[in-house]
């Protein structure tokens, strides 16, 4: 008890106001959340006021239902006293070497139909063969600088839009897209080498 006899509060922990912050930016409440994760909504109303720690499957299973990106689930384990588990390698590492063997077999297996990779700047890093051939009707792609950004293709008045004929809800859905990613921190600044 304070002196004035008001009960002492306990600051909100960091792993609340992160949790608070996701919440909030996916429009979720409490309650959804807790359906959306099987956690109780005491039990994230007791995390987001500091006043409980979840396990770390539990804290997995609530960044899952926010949709927060790998990278920023790091910031979640820290929080809570965890380690990071999601590593943040360039494509061209020799860990990563698997990951594009992947991606490229994903990439061939899309053939004849055009398939691309992005980084979280909407540049494409990796591209099957009919990817160019089907944006090369519609766009002088020799004309364009490298790397390609995809956003800039499908947005410029002399790129893809003219010849999209849904316009609206493409563009309706790119931008939601842009919009979520930009709330959750995916596009981030970029780093300069």
């Amino acid at each position: 008890m304070e002196p004035n006899g008001r009960e002492a509060r306990r600051p909100e922990s960091g792993l609340g106001k992160l949790m608070r912050y996701w919440r909030e930016a996916r429009a979720n409440s409490q309650f959804d959340l807790a359906l959306e994760t099987g956690v109780s909504q005491r039990h994230i109303s007791f995390i987001e006021s500091g006043r409980s720690i979840p396990s770390r499957e539990k804290l997995m299973d609530i960044a899952e239902g926010l949709d927060v990106p790998l990278r920023e689930r790091n910031g979640f384990l820290l929080a809570a006293g965890y380690a990071p588990i999601y590593t943040d390698n360039a494509l061209d590492a020799p860990e990563m070497e698997s990951i594009v063997n992947a991606l490229e077999r994903v990439l061939r297996q899309h053939e004849p139909f055009p398939a691309v990779v992005m980084d979280r700047y909407w540049n494409v890093v990796m591209a099957n063969e009919a990817a160019p051939t089907f944006f090369g009707k519609f766009i002088d792609m020799d004309s364009r600088p490298k790397p390609r950004n995809l956003l800039h293709l499908m947005f410029d008045p002399n790129g893809m839009r003219p010849s999209i004929s849904n316009w609206d809800a493409v563009s309706e859905s790119l931008l939601m897209r842009v919009h979520r990613e930009a709330i959750g921190r995916v596009v981030d600044q970029k780093e300069e080498p």
